[in-house]
């Protein structure tokens, strides 16, 4: 079912199917109570060159002579049209139709967030200001469309509580005091807990000023480096650590610190030279012993011996070995080995006590530990180091004094030791209070004055912690999702009353270049390239138009036989013959009755009312593939039934607003009583489009109005009877008018012309 409003173009869409149909080689029956609506569509196929496929046979007087000259005609009618320019113009249209189209559906294609790259342009050009942030994802696909909207909403809520605390961020001292204040869900408790927190802190940030300050005086250091935030309070922080609980420095040392580590590898050397010589010994030796022995003549002695021949030599070594016997402490010497090792362990001895290691507590002669002795230097360094850096800060040219010196170098601190306790003491309690501000809720960042005064506000801004706390859970949660540049432009101060509208531009932005890389279509676009392709497609449309009736023709050649080929007794024969007369015999119905076979390719599309249907076909004549209805609305269910069992298929078009058929004028001549019998329901009767309409028939409607030249005159029934459902134009040439149409007391409304802003402003003039 069809439904048509008047205006919209049911004409013309009756006109396109009879011809699609007759294109495809299928018979076309086309039913209409009126003759009108059948001119119409018999003019629009004649003008279209279909004509001589249509044979009109509305009236129940139809003229024989004229049925017969359009039978005649079509058997007659032939195209010399040929089949491959059609296939070539089609191929070519398709081809750049497939083109365009392929453009088209990438452009509109939808991303995975749920826009195209048409609507993806038009935010990214839509913006009037520059944009004052950009994003990037790790992929185009990398959200879905409820994510993006995710994304939305929460750069909606960002700006939203943005400019709730904006004036915290525009307040230094606010901003550094919040500062301090770390996310978490706000509540009386938590915020009792924090600031509490907080001045415990901040006495326990005091009290380790004032030990730094006593630490400094102590080493001579002015009290405002005691408590800056420079390099003083760094070193007075570092020396508790550095002296408290560590031996004491021999100051002697100090003066000899490159000479110290220059003889730490020959001791080293001679240590292990000597340990190694000493385990080859068989015989213990005294170093001292050791230091006075003739080893030379001793030596000489044993080599003497040994060159002597036996007895002599036995005799010989003997003497030499109980010689040795009386250096040894203990054991059995062995001239053998004793001697060559102690020729190589006396030098080592010599060079280890002669070191200058000595002077260290943990130099223990051949007994010393290098890795003792190299820790022991690093700690002479870092004292000496310690005490140039101390006297640095301290600017006196003089130099430290002798007695903060020798303090130093004392044990845990000497004469120090009470304020390095008190500084490491207070150090311990800050850290305390520290971790105990930030288990609570806070953030600790540059120490000094700067924390200070940022501890003492904190108090006065505690009314706008919830506030704050919900700027910052919603930043946090931006930042996680990749929103941090919005972020940082809107903490910069960036002007972006719209958030959410911002954030769409920038992804859109972001996600357009990478959906065009993917899209060979969109990548490799020219403008002047895509021109040409749409005027060759307008070119390719064109001839396609022209040469379609021609085509229609073509597929319609009726394969008939020439007329003095046919015998008197065929279909085409009785056709020829009543041709041929003067005054036609034959009845139209009889005629149809005697071509069963050859009538459907004579005449593929019929035009007729009920009426002739019943009088001129047949009950045996061949189905039409298609039947069509015009005006449906205004035929009876039982003047249709008829037409609608002559076709495989039918097609009932109208508009249910119009007025039903009716019995009213049948019965005029009928006497009052006759009439006050009548029941109700007879009076209008149903229509073959109500039937269908009640029957769930698939429906489709035609909206767009087309044929009123101003919107006006259709405006009333627009309102009234399609609720508003028919698509209008406005005339191209206006008057500075706009149809209105308002509602009144009754069925009746107004339509009038309402003055446009410009006619306005005349008339106010």
């Amino acid at each position: 079912m069809l439904i048509g409003p008047p205006g919209t173009g049911k004409s013309q869409t009756i006109t396109n199917i009879i011809a699609d149909q007759l294109g495809r080689g299928r018979t076309v029956l086309f039913v209409a109570e009126k003759a009108a609506a059948l001119d119409v569509v018999q003019r629009r196929l004649e003008r279209q060159g279909l004509g001589a496929a249509v044979l009109e046979l509305h009236s129940n007087k139809a003229d024989r002579k004229k049925v017969l000259g359009q039978l005649g005609r079509s058997w007659e009618r032939a195209t010399h049209a040929g089949e491959q320019g059609w296939i070539r113009v089609t191929e070519d249209l398709r081809i750049s139709r497939d083109q365009l189209n392929a453009y088209v559906a990438a452009l509109h294609r939808r991303g995975t967030q749920g826009f195209s790259v048409f609507e993806a342009i038009g935010q990214v050009m839509g913006a009037d200001v520059p944009q004052p942030f950009a994003l990037a994802f790790a992929g185009k696909d990398c959200h879905d469309e409820g994510s993006w909207h995710a994304l939305r909403e929460l750069a909606a809520e960002l700006g939203q509580r943005h400019a709730i605390v904006a004036d915290l961020l525009a307040d230094p001292a606010a901003g550094k005091a919040l500062a301090l204040v770390d996310a978490g869900e706000w509540s009386f408790g938590w915020q009792d807990r924090i600031l509490l927190c907080a001045a415990d802190l901040r006495l326990a940030l005091r009290a380790r000023d004032r030990a730094r300050e006593a630490l400094g005086a102590a080493l001579g250091c002015g009290a405002a480096e005691a408590t800056g935030d420079g390099a003083t309070v760094a070193f007075l922080d570092a020396l508790p650590a550095a002296r408290l609980d560590h031996p004491a420095v021999p100051e002697a040392a100090l003066a000899q610190l490159a000479a110290l580590r220059a003889a730490l590898a020959p001791l080293a050397a001679a240590v292990a030279e000597a340990r190694s010589a000493r385990q080859a010994l068989r015989a213990r030796y005294c170093d001292q012993t050791i230091a006075t022995m003739p080893l030379e003549a001793l030596d000489l002695g044993w080599r003497e011996a040994q060159s002597k021949i036996w007895p002599l030599g036995a005799l010989a070594k003997t003497k030499q070995r109980k010689l040795l016997q009386t250096y040894a402490e203990s054991g059995q010497a062995d001239p053998e080995t004793d001697l060559a090792a102690l020729r190589r362990l006396a030098p080592q001895l010599a060079v280890i006590a002669q070191s200058p290691l000595a002077v260290l507590p943990e130099f223990a002669g051949e007994g010393s530990d290098p890795a003792a002795l190299d820790a022991a230097l690093a700690r002479l360094e870092a004292h000496g180091a310690l005490i140039a850096r101390l006297e640095a800060l301290t600017g006196s040219s003089a130099g430290l004094s002798a007695a903060t010196r020798s303090a130093l170098a004392e044990a845990g601190g000497g004469d120090l030791a009470p304020v390095l306790a008190a500084l490491q003491n207070a150090q311990a309690d800050a850290s305390a209070a520290s971790a105990a501000f930030v288990a609570a809720g806070g953030k600790v960042g540059a120490d000094g004055a700067a924390l200070d005064a940022a501890l003492a506000g904190l108090d006065a801004q505690s009314g706008r912690f919830g506030d704050w706390m919900k700027w910052l859970a919603t930043r946090a949660r931006a930042e996680a999702s990749g929103l941090a540049p919005l972020v940082r432009a809107l903490e910069d101060g960036a002007a972006i009353p719209d958030t959410a509208g911002a954030f769409g531009r920038a992804y859109a932005a972001w996600w357009l270049r990478l959906a065009m890389d993917a899209e060979p279509e969109l990548r490799g676009f020219a403008h002047w390239e895509h021109e040409a392709l749409v005027v060759r497609f307008r070119a390719l449309d064109q001839a396609m138009t022209e040469q379609s009736a021609a085509e229609v023709m073509r597929r319609l050649g009726n394969d008939l036989p020439a007329r003095d080929s046919v015998p008197r007794k065929s279909e085409l024969g009785v056709l020829r013959h009543q041709l041929g007369l003067q005054r036609p015999t034959a009845a139209i119905r009889n005629l149809i009755a005697e071509m069963p076979t050859s009538f459907p390719k004579l005449a593929p599309c019929v035009l007729m009312s009920p009426l002739s249907v019943a009088q001129y076909l047949p009950p045996g004549q061949a189905l039409f593939d298609l039947v069509i209805f015009d005006e449906a609305s205004q035929i009876s269910t039982w003047d249709a039934i008829g037409a609608i069992a002559r076709g495989r298929q039918a097609i009932i078009v109208g508009d249910p607003k119009q007025l039903p058929p009716t019995s009213f004028f049948a019965r005029n001549d009928d006497s009052e009583s006759e009439l006050a019998d009548v029941a109700e329901f007879e009076r209008d009767m149903p229509s073959i489009l109500d039937e269908i309409g009640a029957a769930g028939v698939p429906t489709h409607r035609l909206n767009w109005h087309y044929r009123s030249r101003d919107e006006a005159l259709i405006a009333f029934s627009n309102h009234n009877y399609y609720d508003g459902g028919l698509v209008t134009f406005p005339r191209p040439m206006h008057r500075g008018r706009r149809c209105v149409c308002t509602a009144s007391r009754g069925p009746i409304c107004a339509v009038r012309a309402a003055p446009t802003p410009k006619r306005r402003a005349r008339s106010s003039r």
